[in-house]
């Protein structure tokens, strides 16, 4: 398993998964963008912006035939609504997506935490929260 398994698994996961709950808990369809995609036409409303964050590769086991390697990383959602609107909508999109996680602790054979719900509060003219996401696999070699 590679890091662009792991980020493509997640990416199909997001599209099919978990988009339609954050676009029920806003009620209306919320723009997410992934790393290297472009945020600018964003004006106002509810979206979404996923970091990928490739963390620590160690070794957990040493044997003869059963070395296993651990690798982790961290998704970061950054939730984000206009500012003066209240949190209300934003709470709901955090709640919507820990939910969805609790329900999907493993998803193509890599393992995600609960997630870690941060309130940021103002970002220029939004108002944004963030879910950190940590998740770990291992290989054998």
């Amino acid at each position: 398993m590679s890091l662009s398994h792991v980020y493509g698994t997640f990416r199909d996961f997001v599209d099919s998964s978990l988009r339609p709950v954050v676009n029920a808990a806003a009620g209306a369809a919320v723009p997410m963008f992934l790393d290297n995609q472009d945020i600018e036409s964003v004006n106002s409303g509810p979206w979404i912006k996923i970091t990928a964050l490739p963390g620590s590769h160690t070794q957990q086991t040493t044997g003869a035939n059963t070395n296993t390697f651990r690798k982790t990383g961290a998704f970061v959602f950054s939730m984000f609504d206009d500012f003066g609107s209240g949190d209300e909508r934003v709470v709901g999109i955090v709640d919507a997506v820990l939910e969805h996680m609790l329900a999907n602790m493993t998803v193509g054979g890599v393992v995600y935490s609960p997630g870690t719900p941060v309130r940021v509060g103002r970002a220029g003219k939004f108002y944004q929260m963030n879910i950190t996401l940590l998740w770990q696999y291992d290989t054998r070699a």
